[in-house]
């Protein structure tokens, strides 16, 4: 499963798989309008880091155990066997290791972008089958181009290539139309525009209750509390009689 020829080709793929990465997320950032001054310096470079992670360590030990176990021999044109062996190893590498891919570039794009954990775990499940079923248009027929015609050892290049183009869709896809709360890494955050209260045991809210309606001769639901349990605030002004 690993080897120190895999070591060196994994060292080797990394300068290519960052540089599609930063470009395609560079280009997707002017194609929403932004000028070159203009770029997210930060999206890019940290685009390109997680982009030379993923495919160059991890696509290049996928791609050797994948080439192991299905060989070039088997998969082709030329015969019935050999394209549907090529079709099984394009729907593995697709329906697999794609997804595999695809979620981990997502939540670490995010996260790259300041939301916590679970913040970049909602984003991703929200766009996650949009993301999935734009591989299937894409990586298929370009996977079973590079592995008809593409020398195994420049396999990963390639597919880096193709990287590029699939950088610019995930660019767009994990930094358009999603909510995030800048809550750092490893921390919980709510997503914005929600606005959360402290929680209240039913016990609680009871007491809360007839404190307010004592003191008040009123409906606690129309008097809103800060939250803070314990003594309650009215957020409204308290009438002249009951000022000390």
């Amino acid at each position: 499963f690993f080897s120190t020829t895999m070591a060196s080709n994994m060292i080797g793929n990394l300068p290519v798989a960052g540089l599609c990465a930063i470009s395609g997320d560079a280009v997707a950032q002017m194609l929403s309008g932004k000028g070159i001054q203009q770029l997210n310096m930060h999206r890019a470079i940290s685009a390109g880091l997680i982009g030379s992670v993923l495919q160059g360590f991890l696509t290049t030990g996928w791609l050797w155990n994948l080439n192991l176990a299905i060989p070039r021999p088997m998969i082709g044109i030329d015969s019935f066997p050999q394209v549907g062996w090529l079709a099984v190893k394009v729907g593995m590498d697709s329906a697999f290791w794609g997804s595999v891919m695809n979620t981990m570039n997502v939540v670490a794009r995010r996260i790259a972008a300041g939301d916590s954990v679970v913040q970049a775990y909602h984003n991703w499940r929200e766009i996650i089958l949009g993301i999935t079923r734009a591989e299937f248009k894409f990586w298929p027929a370009f996977g079973a181009m590079v592995y008809t015609c593409v020398p195994e050892a420049q396999q990963v290049n390639a597919f880096g290539v193709g990287g590029f183009i699939w950088s610019v869709y995930l660019s767009f896809a994990a930094n358009t139309g999603v909510t995030s709360n800048a809550k750092g890494l490893f921390r919980y955050g709510k997503p914005t525009g929600v606005r959360m209260s402290a929680p209240l045991h039913v016990e609680q809210n009871q007491v809360v209750g007839r404190l307010v309606t004592m003191r008040f001769d009123d409906k606690s639901s129309a008097l809103p509390l800060h939250g803070a349990i314990g003594r309650p605030r009215a957020s409204r002004p308290c009438s002249s009689k009951f000022r000390v």
